[in-house]
């Protein structure tokens, strides 16, 4: 049976985005932002737009990862994304 038949996560990422694109049909209020930290680590960021303070976000999640965030990558964030010091 397949991951996607009992709803249990996959081990890949890109898999778990999709199953979970799929299963909420590409709803505009879902964000769903992947990043790739360190050199091997990738992550998404998954949230409902207008449920979650933006600023939090940065302030708490994001702060926290900038330091394994690429520094190349950092300038590929969109504005909402930035990482405020």
């Amino acid at each position: 049976m397949k991951s996607s038949e009992t709803g249990a996560l996959s081990n890949r990422l890109k898999t778990n985005i999709d199953q979970l694109n799929g299963l909420l049909g590409g709803s505009s209020d879902v964000v769903i932002k992947e990043l790739q930290i360190e050199e091997n680590t990738h992550i998404s960021l998954i949230y409902i737009d207008g449920l979650v303070d933006t600023q939090v976000l940065h302030n708490s999640i994001l702060y926290s990862l900038q330091e394994h965030i690429p520094y190349e990558q950092l300038g590929k964030l969109e504005p909402e994304q930035k990482i405020e010091i």
